[in-house]
């Protein structure tokens, strides 16, 4: 729980960077501060569902092995 708030501590701060400096009309230092958080933001959403991919795997009884190769076959289905 400690992690989440820090990261989610840091990722509003990010934004309210982002945000100040667009309209301050820095457009170089805004276009850092959103590159930054974009980038954040994708990884950060990528561990949230390999964590729940993880837990599902564990509850349903499979290996996580197994787990991510579903997960992965499911991924490039249309």
């Amino acid at each position: 729980m400690q992690k989440s708030r820090i990261e989610l501590t840091i990722g509003i701060l990010g934004l309210v960077c982002y945000v100040l400096f667009l309209f301050l009309g820095l457009s170089r230092v805004s276009l850092i501060f959103g590159f930054i958080f974009g980038v954040w933001i994708i990884t950060r959403g990528s561990e949230v569902a390999v964590e729940g991919l993880k837990d599902t795997s564990i509850h349903v009884g499979m290996r996580e092995y197994d787990a991510g190769v579903l997960s992965s076959l499911a991924s490039n289905f249309p």
